[in-house]
């Protein structure tokens, strides 16, 4: 198995995404034992790296040289050392702006899909707040959510039979704003921010609950303990998320709040 040595990735400590990966590249022997440095440890690496890039796209270090990769060009190097085949395909003009398009993506958004607070004590690593690709994020994952509830609710008669199918497309924004009415007064990018967190964790459980909703179509009473269990698992989860990012308690009160008040319009609108 070919191991690209004499590499080191400088990572976020602080984001768990990027502790992830570039701890499965070490692990994968896809770098060697010193092939990842936490980006506020760099030292003297630091007179050879552009460290805004470097927020924005994490930078891959050649020791002997100090030459660095950026972004998508520094994992493709990774993982060409034993796929020649992605290189490749990375030479391919149309091949690399997609995937620079969902690196960006995912970069700009790592800060809602998995939470984390920066401690600024610290050479801050996280990027800048990019409108564009967190609007972009929200649209998504929102789609994907009401998508995927709506398909779970044709395997739970009792949820169809309470919840529309058209009832999905309204009740993401709706809570949304439910939501900013609480947070408010809050700036612009306070308030994407916190809809990021709170579209991530939708996500989180809706994901959950589609394989559940398909099992308790031959095992019925799975689908009330499944929906139960992943409804109490994504309060945890996003109350988990309010606390790391010290957003205020009322938050977590008021998600409550609009499922309870949501649960009583939907029993009035199926009476």
């Amino acid at each position: 198995m070919a191991t690209l040595n004499d590499h080191t990735l400088l990572y976020d400590e602080d984001c768990p995404l990027c502790q992830g990966y570039s701890a499965a590249f070490i692990k994968a022997g896809l770098l060697d034992k010193d092939g990842r440095k936490p980006f506020h440890t760099m030292g003297a690496w630091k007179n050879y790296i552009d460290p805004i890039r470097a927020r924005h796209e994490i930078a891959l270090i050649e020791r002997s040289t100090g030459r660095v990769y950026y972004g998508t060009t520094g994992l493709v190097k990774i993982l060409a050392s034993r796929w020649s085949w992605m290189g490749a395909c990375f030479r391919l003009a149309w091949v690399r702006s997609l995937v620079n398009l969902v690196y960006a993506f995912i970069s700009y958004n790592r800060k809602v899909i998995m939470p984390f607070r920066n401690d600024y004590s610290r050479s801050a690593c996280a990027p800048d707040y990019h409108a564009g690709y967190r609007i972009a994020y929200l649209l998504f994952s929102g789609f994907l959510t009401a998508a995927l509830l709506q398909w779970a609710g044709t395997f739970l008669p009792w949820y169809g039979s309470l919840v529309p199918p058209s009832a999905e497309w309204w009740i993401v924004p709706s809570h949304w704003i439910f939501q900013w009415l609480i947070l408010w007064p809050a700036n612009k990018e306070e308030a994407v921010t916190y809809a990021g967190q709170l579209q991530t964790a939708s996500l989180i459980a809706a994901i959950l609950l589609l394989p559940i909703a398909m099992i308790s179509a031959w095992v019925p009473w799975l689908g009330y303990l499944g929906f139960g269990l992943v409804l109490a698992f994504l309060f945890f989860h996003y109350k988990r998320r309010m606390q790391v990012l010290h957003f205020p308690k009322r938050m977590t009160y008021a998600w409550l709040a609009y499922r309870i008040l949501l649960l009583v319009v939907l029993m009035e609108i199926a009476r």
